[in-house]
């Protein structure tokens, strides 16, 4: 017995089985035992057999191994791989065109299976499959005779003896089919092919006519129909169509085939107004059908009936449902020209929630069907620099992405010319190898604009799992602070990344980040794009709604919906500060530029606090939105202590009035007001204009009167396009000791767009004034300031 056991266990069955007999007949071993052994060293047998191919020896290895089986429960698991390689056998047969060899197959086949009705159908299936369709026909009606009841198998019968073109058998066939089954739109359907198939014009027409009536979301009986008056009226024919879109007012497929009716006829015209209308209701699978139209700017000019929808590109569906409940469905643009840097048309399609509004038509919003919406931008950029890796790398670094998270070596990141989509082009490659198993690429930190939410894309090859597109939430506390459009990709072939990201709470920038991690393999990048959208979900319009409700009648703020509403939307500036006593500070919204005018403005502060401890009552402003965590603070005429910080009062001699000091006393030249433009709109702004002679200035307002017990929010913008910008304050006092006495909401900032900055200034005990500072830092080149304010907001468990 262990020989035939060691036998098994290299392979040699046939060695094995005579070892087992013998020692069956030479012992006293129990039937039981030796038939056991023998069962397992056949099925064994069999599965080397099949993986091998050898489906004939296997299927004998299986009767013996059967036939051993000592407990009927042993033989089902056989008896199913029996069937599976008589299945096999029964394919090859009939490939072969051995009729013979499949009749006595497709016996023990059927003998073998639990479920005969359905072998018989799997049976006829597999001779469709095969194209031997007598032989299918000689299944289904055994299995129609096994089972009168069975209406699939009547309806694989008919269809089989229509390809045979048997058709009197089929149309007699499916004759009994409608009367056992009066609803079966399928019957009447194939009757109608049937009586076209003859020539029966007028029979044909009314068969498909019944199949609609019963079927009204049945695309196949619409096209049916349609194929036949075709012959004779293409007007006839797209009235099918009109039919089937008002049976199906939420489809697009009715639009879509109504399209390609007017193409084969070369009503160009009349073709890409039934493609709006598809887009209208199913834009992805819309604007797909229209690409003939789209190829390139000549053609989409040429096409004024699809409106909106004429924009040159490419549709890429995403299907991702956002935080918000809105889902992206996709979007259409020339994304080569985004990432080469080039702004360009962008088509955005989104599903609302129920009764969700986005915005209005003058913004760019467009209502499309059934809560679907559109946004169109003819001036989408890229945040990136060189996201198409066209530009030469400098001493190893690839521009637009000099940084690498996990410090490998610089030859490591390359720029290589391949074939990727039919064409040459520039990628990038991280090429990872022995000593370097994780590398990557990152761009600078791009700063976050308010209510904005970025579609990333980028197309990726990789050998192994370890291609990531993903990025970094600058700013944000959230553990961890970066997420993936990709993570773990394996892309043998160049596969397209898209996924719009939702910037995580108390973020201020994001770096975008392509990683090779854990791999020795090549991982490839190209046509690299974070390009910033507007957020569907109107935060905006919500907070202002939510407000003004407020404001208009404070007690609306027990109701749960307002609650709700107020939570979702969230603060407008997202900051987080954590003070001592655990109160965190999450953001706020505010009207800044009357915040930075000195006009009394509303002012809602979001705070987190993780202790149950109430801030405050209601009649102070205080309001619990989220289970006691979240709480609101509504100031309803808040006002900045700051004079002048818009900048629009009169300048004097020593500058921008209300900041007539400079801790540095350098010139009064050196402290200007410009008029530019910022966010589209005229403005003056206080610009600290150092140059070699003077590399540090400042602008400190006059003193202001402030309360210890209360905290204060500031902000600004900055512009600092060579660094050394800070924005802060100091503390003032008789008996003030805190050392240093000053502080900042903004310290060294370089940033060439206009950068917004806030923060919590905490008074020292001993405060008893306070100064906002401007400052340029050592630094020899101009730092711009504008809509600067200083705001008493009270303190959590101490009310207003």
């Amino acid at each position: 017995m262990q020989l035939a056991v060691l036998q098994q266990q290299r392979g040699a069955f046939a060695e094995a089985l005579t070892s087992l007999t013998q020692a069956r007949a030479q012992t006293s071993l129990p039937a039981i035992a030796a038939d056991t052994f023998l069962m397992q060293a056949y099925t064994a047998q069999a599965q080397t057999l099949s993986a091998q191919g050898l489906l004939a020896e296997a299927r004998t290895a299986y009767e013996q191994a059967i036939a051993h089986a000592p407990l009927p429960a042993w033989q089902t698991p056989l008896q199913q791989a029996y069937g599976a390689v008589t299945y096999q056998l029964i394919a090859d047969e009939i490939a072969r065109g051995h009729s013979t060899d499949v009749e006595a197959l497709a016996s023990s086949y059927l003998a073998s299976q639990p479920d005969r009705l359905q072998a018989l159908m799997n049976l006829g299936d597999l001779s469709v499959e095969q194209s031997a369709l007598p032989l299918a026909a000689s299944f289904y009606k055994q299995a129609v005779a096994y089972d009168d009841g069975c209406q699939r198998c009547y309806q694989a019968l008919a269809e089989t003896l229509l390809q045979l073109q048997q058709l009197d058998n089929a149309l007699s066939l499916l004759r009994t089919a409608s009367r056992k089954y009066p609803q079966a739109a399928w019957a009447h359907l194939l009757a109608g092919r049937a009586y076209q198939d003859r020539g029966e014009y007028r029979s044909a027409l009314a068969e498909f006519r019944k199949a609609i009536a019963l079927a009204p979301h049945d695309e196949d009986a619409y096209q049916a129909l349609s194929a036949a008056l075709a012959q004779r009226s293409v007007d006839e024919a797209a009235k099918v169509w009109q039919q089937a879109a008002e049976a199906n007012p939420d489809a697009a497929w009715p639009y879509l085939r109504l399209a390609e009716l007017y193409r084969r006829n070369r009503l160009e015209k009349l073709a890409q107004t039934a493609y709006r209308d598809a887009i209208n209701h199913d834009p992805i699978a819309g604007m797909k059908a229209a690409s003939p139209f789209l190829g390139d700017d000549e053609l989409a000019a040429s096409v004024p009936e699809l409106g909106p929808f004429a924009v040159a590109g490419t549709t890429y569906e995403v299907n991702q449902e956002l935080t918000t409940g809105w889902t992206f469905l996709g979007y259409h643009t020339h994304e080569a020209r985004l990432a080469a840097g080039e702004t360009t048309p962008l088509l955005l399609f989104w599903q609302a929630p129920a009764g969700d509004v986005p915005g209005s038509e003058k913004d760019g919003w467009y209502r499309l069907a059934g809560n679907k919406w559109m946004y169109r931008t003819d001036a989408a950029r890229s945040l990136l620099t060189n996201g198409n890796f066209e530009q030469v790398p400098d001493d190893g670094a690839i521009p637009g992405f000099p940084l690498d998270i996990y410090k490998a070596p610089a030859h490591v990141h390359q720029v290589l010319e391949i074939e990727r989509n039919g064409s040459v082009t520039r990628v990038a490659a991280l090429k990872n190898d022995t000593r370097t198993t994780k590398s990557s690429l990152a761009s600078p930190t791009i700063p976050l604009e308010p209510d904005t939410l970025y579609l990333q894309t980028a197309w990726v090859q990789s050998q192994a799992r370890s291609a990531y597109v993903g990025r970094q939430w600058r700013g944000s506390s959230a553990k961890p602070n970066y997420t993936y459009a990709a993570a773990k990709l394996h892309a043998p072939t160049w596969q397209h990344v898209a996924q719009v990201a939702e910037p995580l709470p108390g973020s201020t920038g994001v770096r975008v980040w392509l990683l090779n991690a854990g791999s020795q393999a090549t991982v490839y990048f190209d046509d690299v794009t974070l390009i910033p959208i507007p957020n569907p979900y109107n935060a905006k319009a919500k907070r202002r709604d939510a407000l003004e409700a407020y404001l208009h009648d404070p007690a609306i703020a027990s109701d749960n919906s307002w609650r709700a509403a107020m939570a979702t939307a969230g603060p407008e500036t997202r900051i987080e500060v954590t003070l001592e006593n655990g109160w965190i500070f999450k953001g706020y919204t505010a009207d800044e530029s009357a915040l930075a005018a000195g006009k009394p403005t509303p002012l809602v502060l979001y705070w987190l606090n993780p202790s149950g401890v109430v801030p405050g009552p209601p009649q102070d402003g205080w309001h619990e939105i989220d289970d006691g965590i979240l709480w609101v603070q509504i100031i309803p005429q808040a006002r900045s202590l700051l004079k002048n910080g818009n900048f629009e009062g009169k300048a004097t001699l020593r500058g921008p009035a209300g900041f007539p000091n400079d801790v540095y006393d350098t010139p009064a030249s050196v402290r200007q007001v410009h008029i530019t433009q910022r966010a589209g709109k005229d403005t003056r702004i206080a610009v600290l204009a150092n140059d070699e002679s003077n590399p540090t200035s400042s602008l400190a307002s006059d003193p202001f009167a402030i309360d210890p017990q209360h905290l204060y929010l500031q902000g600004g913008w900055v512009r600092a396009p060579e660094g050394g910008a800070f924005l802060g304050y100091r503390w003032l006092g008789p008996t003030l000791t805190a050392k240093p006495d000053y502080g900042y909401v903004a310290r060294k900032l370089k940033t060439v767009a206009w950068q917004h900055v806030a923060g919590i200034a905490i008074p020292p005990q001993g405060s008893e004034q306070a100064q906002v500072w401007l400052l340029n830092f050592q630094n020899t080149t101009p730092v711009s300031f504008d809509d600067v304010f200083f705001v008493p907001i009270g303190r959590p468990q101490s009310g207003n």
